[in-house]
């Protein structure tokens, strides 16, 4: 038996067509599948070599979606005729990818985060094989609370309508950065 480590929908909400009902779900064993409700047929199988636990499908793109893993790899992915295929992979040093953000003004740069405070930018998405990720090491949240010795990033997501701050939540404060 597997445990499902990630979920995503497919919304596609910033492309002019009506989204799909589409499911991702991954394993604990590295089993991504996807299934289309629609149809009530799986339209996708992957095995990754390991444990992925964020998913995100692209909201200007409607069969590319983003996977992150308790490792630290990042995978820009896509489907096509029930074949998923990597587009690019990228190395996030051996930090889980917790969350997976994408911005809402054009959908071209991604933030990912471990709940240990790192956290990375990829831009340039409208052409995946040239975007690149940049990477900012332990932002240190525990100074907003000297007492919380494990003070892990809960939630995580762009600012609403913009490109340039991020929404951080700890157990113990609240960050636009």
């Amino acid at each position: 038996s597997s445990f499902i480590t990630a979920i995503g929908w497919s919304d596609g909400h910033l492309q002019p067509s009506v989204p799909k009902p589409i499911l991702a779900v991954s394993s604990e064993q590295g089993q991504l599948l996807i299934y289309d409700f629609y149809s009530n047929k799986k339209i996708g199988y992957f095995l990754f070599n390991e444990p992925i636990v964020s998913i995100l499908w692209s909201s200007i793109i409607q069969n590319r979606f983003y996977v992150g893993s308790s490792t630290g790899h990042f995978y820009i992915c896509e489907i096509n005729k029930k074949v998923i295929r990597i587009i690019k992979m990228f190395d996030f040093y051996s930090n889980s990818i917790d969350f997976i953000a994408q911005d809402d003004v054009d959908g071209m740069t991604l933030a990912i985060a471990s709940k240990d405070g790192s956290i990375g930018f990829i831009t340039n998405l409208k052409n995946p094989i040239q975007s690149k990720l940049q990477i900012y090491h332990n932002f240190n949240f525990n100074e907003s609370n000297k007492n919380t010795i494990d003070n892990i990033i809960n939630f995580f997501d762009f600012y609403p309508n913009n490109q340039d701050f991020i929404t951080v939540s700890t157990n113990s404060a609240t960050f636009l950065i």
